[in-house]
C-alpha cells in the first residue's frame, strides 16, 4: 500500500507560513502579544507564552543577529 504523506518545511520565525521571515511576521507576533493570543509558530523560545522575547528573536532573525 502506498500512503501519501505531506511534508511541509518550516522556517523559524515565519509566523504567517510564507517561508520568509520579514516585517509581516513581526506585525503578526506583535498582534498576538497585544491580544494575549498564542500560536506555537510564534513561540520561538518554546516557553508556551508569546511575548516580547519572541518578538526580539524574530527581529534578530531578520537582522541576522541570531
Amino acid at each position: 500500500y502506498l500512503i501519501n504523506i505531506e511534508c511541509t518545511a518550516s522556517v523559524v520565525g515565519d509566523i504567517n507560513g510564507d517561508t520568509l521571515v520579514n516585517v509581516q511576521d513581526v506585525v503578526l507576533i506583535v498582534n498576538l502579544v497585544l491580544s494575549a493570543g498564542y500560536d506555537s509558530s510564534a513561540d520561538l523560545n518554546s516557553d508556551n507564552i508569546v511575548n516580547v522575547l519572541d518578538i526580539v528573536q524574530v527581529v534578530n532573525i531578520i537582522l541576522d543577529l541570531r
